[in-house]
């Protein structure tokens, strides 16, 4: 039996976590059905562990354990995206509820019957990027992009590139992706929502390295394998919403 950490969905929204149990271990990132004050709702898996590990909290509660919802756990995000949202709220000083509601597209927490599940990724613990500031006029940069898109999906990598507003994610998309049309995808909040979860999808499905753009809603792309990724004008002040 295992204890799970969830964090429950009201409306899009993500409140305080929950912690439930079940007979069958769960993936991080996984959304799940439960139930709060009688209602059905959704909420998405942060942590489970074996009820072995957690004897003395489980006996010491002043509550008991509510099982999860029948229908069949889905993983919508990965969990290296789970685990650096906690990491960024341990770094805030924040809840893991509050960052995730930041990250995650409110469309897409809107329309969970309709995804696909996100890969299984390895564990990104232990590993440390290289990191690279790349400081060049605005043409420069976009031909850099254009030959690392080239070498990333030589190497078999996917490239995510994250743009502070909605233009310039379709411009750079306009510039970067003469001769690679088929493999490049935009996530930006102004996707009509049947175009958005398909592109959602895709990501989550397609075998071949693509070349993702979008602004911040981006970085939480369902994607496995994704090798360089660019934070195009990173002193931007919009950011500082995201």
């Amino acid at each position: 039996m295992f204890t799970v950490r969830v964090i429950p969905i009201a409306r899009g929204v993500f409140s305080d976590y929950l912690t439930f149990f079940s007979r069958t271990p769960i993936e991080i990132g996984s959304v799940v059905s439960i139930s709060i004050r009688k209602r059905q709702s959704y909420g998405i898996v942060v942590e489970a562990k074996d009820v072995r590990e957690e004897k003395m909290d489980i006996r010491s509660a002043d509550f008991s354990l509510k099982k999860l919802g029948k229908t069949e756990p889905k993983r919508v995000f990965t969990a290296p995206f789970i685990a650096a949202a906690k990491e960024a709220a341990l770094w805030h000083g924040i809840r893991e509820s509050a960052v995730l509601s930041s990250l995650a597209p409110k469309t897409i927490l809107t329309s969970i019957t309709q995804l696909e599940a996100a890969p299984r990724t390895e564990s990104l613990i232990g590993v440390k990027p290289d990191s690279l500031v790349l400081q060049t006029e605005r043409g420069e940069r976009v031909r850099t992009y254009r030959n690392v898109a080239r070498e990333s999906f030589a190497r078999g990598e996917s490239i995510l590139i994250i743009t502070p507003t909605i233009i310039e994610a379709e411009t750079l998309t306009d510039e970067l992706k003469r001769g690679i049309e088929s493999s490049v995808i935009v996530l930006t909040s102004e996707l009509p929502k049947k175009k958005l979860v398909a592109s959602w999808n895709r990501i989550a499905t397609d075998k071949t390295p693509l070349l993702i753009i979008g602004t911040g809603i981006a970085r939480a792309a369902p994607r496995a394998k994704i090798g360089p990724i660019i934070i195009e004008r990173a002193s931007a002040r919009a950011y500082r919403g995201i």
